[in-house]
């Protein structure tokens, strides 16, 4: 969708559209977007844009979940707003305006692996925040700002027992698909090593849906070996796809230009499984959320009720801030305006939650918005991307349950177990056996040890030595070594000189990179926006 006022004319995916009505547009499937009326806005968390032509205002409702993304350009009497960013971008490139590198977004999301907030890797370009509800006055180009919608968090109150948690989880999870009709789709379910994806195939079968299912990896990975196990367990077939080495760098170039960065090589996966594999469907059904919302990131300072709000964000900063390398190259004007940046998520956190939420919160709601969300909108290419998790009912159980009961995803775990108990008999790709038996600790502590020497292989032979590592998802170290190495290479010479910061630490495999493989990713994949388009 691509929708431009521009000297006093509307334009919708470039085609002008009569100046004497309002109307409404919402997202329809497949990168489309819809008119529909006032009356058929079922509800308030449904994203739409409202054109009020009349007062000349446009309104952009964003989804609570953040699972839509759309990216606008404002200066006065000139408005434009699209779901894909290039799309975006080559519209307003073609007019007068010189397009500019955001210096602050490329430092942020080398330390974060997503940008904070609004911003996006181009000055003026912004996104919208999950949640929000801007209003845009097209003649003076002020925009306004409010809040809908902020994620809940326990706060220490009372819950009902856990048995009867346990009840209302199973109940919810069992009608997760209700609001759905998959009636005459051909339906496909991307099937990982994880939870959700096996808890949605089982909710598929009992409600009798035909549907493909596929999984994505290399070969000798884990999250192949746990997808096909979960599919002899529940009896469907499960097609195995090999993410080769070469879509990292052909695929991963076209997700980069899609998303304007926000998604890059590193998250180009699904997206190259299903182009690669000519894969076209009328629904997709993915699991996005379901495992923030039921605790997989909920850090152990949640539990602390009484931290305050500039501990917290000093805590916030030494976890995730402090240790990287970039920080450390930053002026104290670019470290403010990271600062200023997270103390913008405080202010949202802070007004429904404690301080002690604020890690959480900014992984639950802007790490989803701003990357999660961007890596899987391309893949509306080949189909309706549904998210049964994305709803109200899930967020606010799940995600406001008590510490306890999100630990290790502790209650949704029982809860669906209780629905399936044959799938979820054992773990995930990340720890299949349960961490409590003997089998368990030798699981955890051999491969820590096993990845070690990976690395260390890796690293000893220059990239020449890449061993098969079951427990990584995808070869994302080995490709800087192989596949991406000449991209990498050209990347940090060139973004070095533009940042005027010495970036050769990036370079490579070594031992002081262990820890940069995001800034590694990022850097690569803004250096493919520069060569594709002309910013500053």
């Amino acid at each position: 969708m691509l929708f431009e006022y521009r000297s006093g004319a509307i334009y919708l995916d470039n085609q002008l559209r009569s100046p004497d009505h309002s109307f409404y547009l919402t997202p329809s499937g497949n990168g489309l977007y819809k008119d529909i009326s006032y009356v058929d806005l079922e509800r308030p968390d449904q994203q739409y844009v409202y054109v009020d032509l009349p007062n000349r205002q446009i309104v952009v409702n964003s989804s609570w979940y953040g699972e839509y993304p759309l990216f606008y350009f404002i200066q006065p009497d000139y408005c434009a707003v699209s779901d894909r960013f290039d799309q975006l971008y080559e519209c307003i490139s073609a007019s007068t305006w010189k397009m500019q590198l955001d210096r602050t977004a490329i430092f942020e999301s080398m330390i974060f692996d997503n940008l904070l907030r609004d911003r996006t890797y181009v000055k003026g370009v912004k996104k919208i925040i999950a949640g929000k509800r801007i209003s845009i006055d097209i003649p003076s180009a002020e925009i306004t700002q409010q809040s809908k919608f902020i994620l809940p968090f326990h706060q220490g109150n009372p819950v009902p027992s856990n048995n009867s948690l346990l009840d209302g989880a199973v109940d919810l999870l069992r009608h997760l698909l209700d609001t759905f009709s998959f009636e005459g789709s051909r339906t496909l379910l991307p099937l990982s090593g994880g939870f959700d994806s096996r808890l949605l195939a089982c909710l598929l079968l009992q409600e009798g849906v035909s549907f493909d299912s596929m999984v994505f990896g290399p070969s000798e990975g884990s999250e192949r070996f746990v997808a096909n196990r979960v599919g002899k367990a529940l009896g469907i077939h499960v097609k195995n796809v090999e993410l080769k080495n070469d879509f990292y760098k052909s695929y991963g170039d076209l997700v980069t230009l899609m998303t304007g960065g926000l998604s890059n090589h590193r998250h180009c996966h699904m997206y190259a499984s299903m182009h690669s594999s000519q894969a076209s469907y009328d629904l997709i059904v993915h699991g996005y959320l379901g495992g923030e919302y039921a605790g997989i990131d909920q850090p152990s300072v949640a539990q602390d009720f009484n931290l305050s709000e500039e501990d917290a964000m000093e805590a916030f900063l030494a976890k995730k801030v402090y240790s990287t390398r970039i920080w450390h190259l930053l002026s104290s004007e670019e470290r403010d305006e990271i600062r200023a940046d997270i103390t913008d998520i405080a202010v949202d956190n802070n007004s429904v939650n404690l301080p002690c939420h604020l890690e959480e919160y900014w992984h639950n709601v802007d790490r989803q918005f701003s990357l999660t969300a961007n890596v899987f909108a391309p893949v509306e290419e080949f189909g309706t991307v549904i998210r049964p998790f994305a709803n109200y009912e899930y967020a606010t159980f799940f995600n406001a349950l008590p510490f306890s009961l999100r630990e290790g995803r502790s209650l949704f775990k029982t809860a669906a177990s209780v629905i399936s108990p044959i799938a979820f008999g054992f773990g995930n790709q990340d720890q299949f056996y349960s961490v409590d038996s003997m089998r368990g600790k030798i699981e955890g502590t051999a491969f820590e040890v096993y990845k070690r020497i990976v690395y260390g292989a890796l690293w000893a032979s220059n990239g020449k030595i890449a061993l098969p590592n079951p427990k990584a998802i995808e070869r994302h170290r080995e490709l800087l070594a192989s596949t991406l190495k000449r991209s990498l290479e050209e990347s940090v010479r060139d973004m070095s000189e533009i940042l005027d910061k010495d970036l050769q630490f990036l370079r490579g495999v070594r031992l002081g990179n262990r820890q940069e493989l995001s800034s590694q990713y990022r850097i690569l994949g803004i250096h493919t926006l520069l060569q594709a388009w002309n910013l500053s």
